[in-house]
């Protein structure tokens, strides 16, 4: 297959892509997350140097964990919870801990999620009071995860997960080799991980209330969740990739990477819904 076979491949792909995200069941998050992924490195360094945050840390695939577990809380009558909810990606640095989520459009974003991930994270509620629960730290998430490979049932696949992150940046130390049978509490004392701060991070198609020709709504037309992304972005509390970001990143590199300039191609028409 030539240079130019390989590059129609591609391109038909996201042809595909661009033209079925306009049918009303299809989920385009399930599809093109892939390749997101490939330049999520490339876009987490991008996003770290306008943070002022690069320092010694260098994204690589290594460093990022897909469909990263979070574990659900245990029940109200003491009765423990091993099931979780899932983020797209967890990227770990040397000093902190990103919880990226993406989102293809923005009638995907539901607000309660995005209330419960500050909450749990960042200790700050809706009304934006601070909590009397300490905000959740990268430790905390670590060592849920050596709770739930340890418990009943679980899925084999965790130990996998484990010996991942045996590798990533900041973990110190993880106990992975404890029988299935042990007592799940025994595997937290197994754990030691530098990074402290958890920080939450939306890709978007583009920024709160943006409009197609560059301007935007008057705040008053903002939707909920629009003045909810906005509000918590401007209080420090979540942070934000747009398209339009990684299409700036894709630029840099596009004439020499078939892949990036295909999808480069295609994210200015992703940053608004289909008409």
């Amino acid at each position: 297959m030539n240079d130019a076979t390989k590059l129609d491949k591609i391109d038909y792909i996201f042809k595909l892509l661009d033209d079925w995200r306009k049918l009303p069941s299809y989920q385009l998050e399930r599809r093109a997350d892939i390749y997101f992924a490939c330049y999520l490195p490339e876009i987490m360094m991008d996003f770290l140097s306008k943070e002022d945050d690069v320092g010694q840390n260098k994204i690589n695939l290594e460093n990022i964990i897909p469909e990263f577990p979070l574990k659900k809380s245990d029940c109200i009558s003491g009765e423990k919870n091993y099931t979780s909810t899932k983020v797209d990606y967890a990227v770990f640095t040397q000093s902190k801990l990103y919880l990226v989520e993406l989102k293809t459009t923005w009638k995907s974003l539901k607000a309660k999620q995005v209330d419960e991930a500050v909450k749990r994270f960042k200790g700050v509620p809706e009304n934006n009071t601070m909590t009397e629960e300490e905000p959740e730290k990268a430790i905390d998430l670590v060592r849920d995860i050596c709770v739930i490979r340890h418990s009943p049932n679980s899925d084999s696949k965790y130990k996998n997960l484990i010996d991942r992150l045996s590798g990533v940046p900041g973990i110190k130390k993880i106990k992975a080799n404890m029988k299935r049978s042990d007592n799940p509490e025994k595997a937290i004392s197994g754990v030691e991980v530098s990074q402290r701060d958890i920080e939450i991070l939306y890709i978007l198609p583009r920024k709160p209330g943006e409009l197609k020709n560059g301007e935007f709504k008057e705040n008053r037309k903002y939707t909920s969740i629009e003045k909810k992304i906005y509000n918590y972005k401007k209080a420090g509390y979540i942070h934000v990739i747009t398209f339009a970001d990684i299409m700036a990143v894709l630029d840099k590199i596009k004439e020499t990477d078939c892949l990036a300039n295909s999808f480069y191609s295609v994210l200015e028409d992703w940053q608004f819904e289909p008409e």
